[in-house]
């Protein structure tokens, strides 16, 4: 599929087999791009959910693909169109002379969709996280970070006492819980890379303790390695 800008193509989504194995014939993997001067537009996310339409009408129930981990516009692109982060690929290519991790996303279709069990609370956590699991919410929680940054700097200038609704930044694949705090007590928790505001019971123990309890959120601080992955995507570093 093409998306079409003044008579010149901007856009491409594609398909293609996931494997040759029967089992996995109802599986496609896709990719997406669009012209670096037309994008903003809305033009990935209307490819990704023609290209589902199209999968879907076609007999296809997932599409998956894998992202740069540090692409925040593509993560966010797949998101909004129903995909899901799966999982982490660590050190899958090099790009430059530099390894890049991949996060894995896939959407169910069809019958797929049908077949889910019932959905988990947003932001819960089941089990004890895998070194992938960490890694993959510590992305998350990055991103977060930097969508929360950009909240703030569109509140500026402005006094400390005006509110803010801003993302649960616990990482969790799913979850779109809204914090509402002021902007010295946001300034207060990014004073540390470690710190993170979350919504309580959105902790995960294995990485993180909780240092604060307010009436509408917790402020967790990362620990071991966690707090250095914190500290090396911390956007005002």
């Amino acid at each position: 599929m093409v998306a079409e800008r003044d008579g010149r193509v901007v856009g491409l989504a594609r398909l293609s087999a996931y494997s040759d194995r029967c089992v996995y014939a109802g599986v496609g993997e896709h990719g997406v791009y669009v012209a670096r001067g037309a994008r903003g537009l809305g033009l990935a996310r209307r490819l990704l959910d023609a290209l589902a339409d199209a999968a879907e009408a076609a007999g296809y129930y997932k599409l998956t693909s894998r992202i740069f981990a540090d692409n925040d516009a593509s993560r966010a692109v797949h998101r909004a169109a129903g995909f899901d982060e799966v999982g982490v690929q660590r050190r899958h290519g090099q790009l430059d002379g530099r390894w890049k991790d991949c996060v894995l996303v896939e959407r169910l279709l069809g019958p797929a969709v049908d077949a889910q069990p019932a959905p988990r609370r947003a932001g819960a956590r089941v089990g004890r996280m895998d070194d992938a699991a960490k890694e993959l919410a510590g992305l998350n929680e990055a991103a977060y970070r930097k969508v929360n940054e950009a909240i703030e700097a569109g509140a500026r200038p402005t006094s400390g006492e005006r509110r803010l609704a801003v993302r649960c930044e616990c990482g969790s694949v799913g979850c779109n819980a809204l914090l509402e705090v002021s902007v010295a007590e946001y300034e207060a928790v990014r004073a540390s890379p470690r710190r993170f505001l979350l919504l309580e019971g959105h902790e995960s123990p294995e990485v993180e303790r909780v240092v604060e309890r307010h009436e509408r959120y917790v402020v967790v601080e990362k620990h071991d390695e966690a707090a250095t992955v914190a500290e090396e995507t911390d956007p005002r570093r």
